[in-house]
């Protein structure tokens, strides 16, 4: 099933814009709980906002607000250069009891990939992680094992793609997933490390087999 995800209104950026001026956080303040966005997030399922040039701030408190829903399952933060203020935001997401899919992607979080995963990986239902494109390097592999070895861990996809991860560490995730012996979509994401090529050696048998057998299926129901 697809969400329709809600986007911020512009009368609900200002609205936000004037609690971080105000350093308003306590999510039960009269303040917040009045304005339009908090009320909205009341409903909704997901929320997305990307390419935004708002400070970290700003983002921290959206997430804040959005966290609150008893409904949310989705949340994109696309673009917004978060670097190491993604740690935050990813504690304040990961206390959403039904949160499922985070999308982190062109955040900058390099250095701050590992801690970011560490705090997501505490969401008890999270599904899908997406960190393509984070310069990421020599924290990739680190990054990817914090996630796939989080206690009960339902993770089915991880986007680790355009990360500029060096050999070795491709080699280290290949054999890290080559030893999971649960749910084979996890193994499928290793396509999205941004190997084109299914004879690239750093595929794992099972997603050779299955990129050869079934490409159509494998490109639908992954997106990549």
């Amino acid at each position: 099933m697809i969400l329709k995800s809600f986007t911020l209104q512009t009368e609900m950026i200002k609205e936000v814009r004037e609690l971080v001026a105000a350093n308003i956080t306590d999510m039960n303040s009269d303040k917040i709980i009045n304005c339009a966005f908090y009320k909205q997030m009341q409903k909704e399922k997901s929320l997305t906002i990307y390419s935004n040039k708002e400070l970290p701030e700003f983002f921290l408190l959206v997430a804040r607000i959005a966290a609150t829903s008893p409904k949310l399952e989705d949340v994109n933060l696309c673009d917004l250069n978060l670097f190491n203020k993604a740690i935050e935001i990813a504690e304040v997401l990961a206390k959403a009891p039904n949160l499922h899919s985070v999308d982190l992607s062109y955040n900058n979080l390099a250095m701050h990939g590992p801690d970011t995963a560490e705090v997501l990986a505490k969401a008890p239902n999270l599904h899908s992680v997406d960190l393509r494109n984070n310069k990421l390097g020599e924290y990739g592999f680190i990054t990817a094992k914090v996630l796939k070895e989080k206690d009960g861990c339902n993770l089915q996809f991880m986007n680790m793609s355009t990360n500029q991860l060096s050999d070795s560490s491709m080699n280290e995730i290949k054999q890290m997933f080559d030893a999971c012996n649960n749910d084979l979509a996890i193994k499928v994401a290793l396509w999205t490390l941004g190997m084109s090529d299914p004879s690239n050696p750093y595929l794992p048998t099972d997603v050779i087999k299955l990129i050869a057998s079934d490409c159509a299926y494998f490109h639908t129901k992954f997106e990549v």
